[in-house]
C-alpha cells in the first residue's frame, strides 16, 4: 500500500494552488449555526467558519460528512464548499428516538382523546 505524501501548498512552489480545482473536504466539527470546520487533507490544512452551499436549518452537515471544496482564487483564502457528497445516517435523530419520540406522540393523543370524551 502506497502512501501519498500530503503537499504544504503554502511553501510548494513547485505545487501551486490553482483556482477553479476541486478537493475533498470532511467535516471535523459543526457549530450550533450550522457552521463547519473542514479538514481538506490534500493540502493538510483546515478552514473554520464555513456555511457549505445546499444546507439548509433543517438539513446540516455533520461531522464526518465529505464536501465538494474548491477557492474563490489561488490564495486558498475563501473557501466554497459545496455538499454534502455523502450523508451520514444519524443526522438528526438515531431510529431509537424517533421511536420513543412516535410512542410519546401516540401516548399523547390517546390522552386528549380521553379528555375530550365522547
Amino acid at each position: 500500500m502506497s502512501h501519498q505524501p500530503v503537499i504544504d501548498r503554502a511553501k510548494a512552489a513547485s505545487a501551486p494552488l490553482r483556482a477553479g480545482e476541486f478537493y475533498n473536504g470532511t467535516v471535523t466539527a459543526v457549530n450550533s449555526s450550522g457552521l463547519a470546520t473542514i479538514k481538506i487533507a490534500a493540502l493538510g490544512t483546515s478552514y473554520g467558519q464555513v456555511l457549505p452551499l445546499g444546507t439548509t436549518p433543517l438539513n446540516r452537515v455533520s461531522v464526518g460528512d465529505i464536501l465538494q471544496c474548491t477557492f474563490t482564487d489561488e490564495s486558498a483564502l475563501r473557501i466554497v464548499a459545496f455538499g454534502p457528497t455523502t450523508l451520514k445516517a444519524d443526522i438528526f435523530a438515531s431510529a431509537v428516538t424517533v421511536a420513543a419520540l412516535t410512542a410519546a406522540l401516540a401516548a399523547l393523543d390517546l390522552r386528549v382523546t380521553a379528555l375530550e370524551g365522547p
